[in-house]
């Protein structure tokens, strides 16, 4: 990591493909999910009936995420405090979900989009470091594939990029990636996609069926074999792709064809701009 963002970096530990970040709620020890799909901080279940915190103003609320559907969560309105680096966020609503049953590893939180989407995010998957920096800083991107990106308006914190996937018959699928570093699966390509696409019709897909398939409950769909992937020219390591058959949720997204998870990303070092609209791999 260039030596101005390493000053600021957090050690992060990468297990069962997702990040783990340091942190502590309300001086309470924690370690949080880092989960760029999603805006929200969240609490898990489990954690906080055994923390000994308590807060007043809770609530109901309705989420979805992705899962296929909906659930009702318990919701805290005020008083969380989540500090990082030295750094304290006071985010506010946060959902009080059973994050551990859906990651299937111990995880007392997840940290989303909502409070460091101005930010510059780098991210070194093979050195295991995480920095949110207020500005890029001159050499920080040497010798990084640079790739334009776009946000939906309604979710500015979800970056979207152009992304080739190669068929093994040969066919070009030119579509629009999205980073999901809450998702510790590869490329999956959404319901909508895979209609467009005819994705059904692949000879090689397997069916796969997860109960908690992610907040709002399960998910199913189907894995085949692809010849390759781009990401503005830059090749990625994968063999296998998926696709939803998901109907609503993120997996049913008509704004993005495919969610790139942390299979992918964890060869590659990372730096997201958002405000600059730009992504950075190597």
């Amino acid at each position: 990591m260039q030596q101005a963002a390493f000053g600021q970096s957090i050690d992060f530990q990468y297990e069962k493909h997702h990040i783990y970040i340091p942190a502590t709620v309300n001086g309470k020890a924690a370690r949080l999910v880092f989960d760029s799909g999603s805006s929200y901080v969240c609490l898990d279940s489990t954690f906080l009936a055994g923390s000994g915190l308590s807060y007043p103003q809770r609530g109901k609320a309705m989420m979805k995420g992705a899962g296929d559907g909906m659930q009702t969560a318990d919701v805290i309105f005020g008083g969380v405090s989540v500090s990082m680096n030295g750094k304290t966020y006071k985010p506010s609503p946060v959902p009080v979900i059973d994050l551990r049953a859906i990651l299937k590893n111990p995880a007392d939180g997840l940290f989303g989009m909502g409070e460091v989407k101005d930010k510059v995010i780098v991210i070194d998957f093979p050195k295991r470091a995480i920095a949110f920096l207020d500005a890029l800083t001159p050499g920080m991107t040497e010798g990084y594939t640079q790739v334009p990106i776009e946000y939906d308006p309604a979710q500015p914190w979800r970056a979207i990029f152009p992304l080739e996937v190669t068929l093994n018959s040969g066919t070009v699928i030119a579509g629009k990636g999205v980073i999901d570093t809450g998702s510790g699966q590869g490329l999956e390509f959404t319901s909508k996609a895979a209609a467009k696409y005819h994705l059904d019709q692949l000879a090689d897909r397997k069916p796969y069926k997860m109960d908690i398939g992610g907040v709002g409950g399960s998910s199913a769909g189907y894995v085949f074999g692809i010849a390759g992937a781009r990401i503005g020219g830059l090749a990625l390591p994968v063999t296998e792709a998926g696709y939803s058959t998901n109907t609503t949720g993120a997996l049913a997204s008509d704004v993005f064809t495919t969610l790139v998870g942390n299979e992918v990303w964890e060869h590659f070092a990372i730096i997201l701009d958002l405000k600059a609209k730009k992504l950075y791999i190597k």
